[in-house]
């Protein structure tokens, strides 16, 4: 059968449909890493992101469950925070190295990013009542410090040496300034070593 032949409206119908589709394959291809960033969004849809369910939008549960976390007096009350960790990190791996960056664009997402950074920091070394656990990270599971060396190699490379060094600094401090009286003479760099920042990451990822 001759293309002059067929109908008019299958002729109108295909060549939209070619449209279409060339339209998304020249999207994917021409700009990988704009594609790439948009499947991170979706990955963390109702984490990082609000999701949209029927006719109401959910808020992100990470900022939750990362307090809620806070609030604990032990790692029981984090299993959502790290679940979320988790997803996260699965969802980076949906970018392709040199796209990495991008992810984080939000200032949102970044700040998101180094709030549970800071905050795994601190797990390590203060597990309550200002009681430092000087055991080295006897508290985190392999798995719980997995997730945070990864977070912290995509951090590095969203943020880069400078940034990474002040959060550290700045989480390091905070525990200081929450430790009991007769453990107050630490020095910053001494807990830094004995927190999950001692550990050689590339033993966990």
């Amino acid at each position: 059968m001759k293309f002059s032949n067929l109908p008019e409206w299958l002729i109108i119908l295909v060549v939209i449909c070619g449209g279409v589709f060339s339209f998304f394959i020249f999207k994917e291809t021409s700009n990988p890493c704009t594609f790439q960033i948009e499947q991170f969004r979706l990955s963390t849809k109702g984490v990082l992101y609000p999701i949209k369910i029927k006719n109401a939008t959910r808020p992100p549960t990470f900022s939750t469950h990362r307090d809620q976390c806070k609030a604990s007096s032990s790692l029981g009350g984090c299993q959502d925070f790290f679940t979320d960790l988790r997803l996260i990190q699965e969802a980076f791996g949906l970018v392709s190295k040199k796209c990495e960056s991008p992810p984080a664009e939000a200032p949102e997402v970044l700040k998101q990013i180094e709030g549970a950074l800071e905050l795994l920091i601190k797990l390590s070394i203060l597990p309550k009542e200002g009681i430092l656990n000087l055991e080295t990270v006897q508290q985190l599971s392999p798995p719980e410090v997995a997730i945070f060396c990864k977070l912290k190699q995509n951090y590095l490379k969203i943020a880069g040496v400078g940034s990474w060094q002040n959060l550290s600094q700045k989480a390091v401090a905070s525990v200081m300034s929450e430790v009991s009286s007769d453990q107050s003479g630490l020095g910053i760099e001494s807990l830094k070593k004995k927190s999950i920042l001692g550990l050689n990451c590339s033993l966990y990822l």
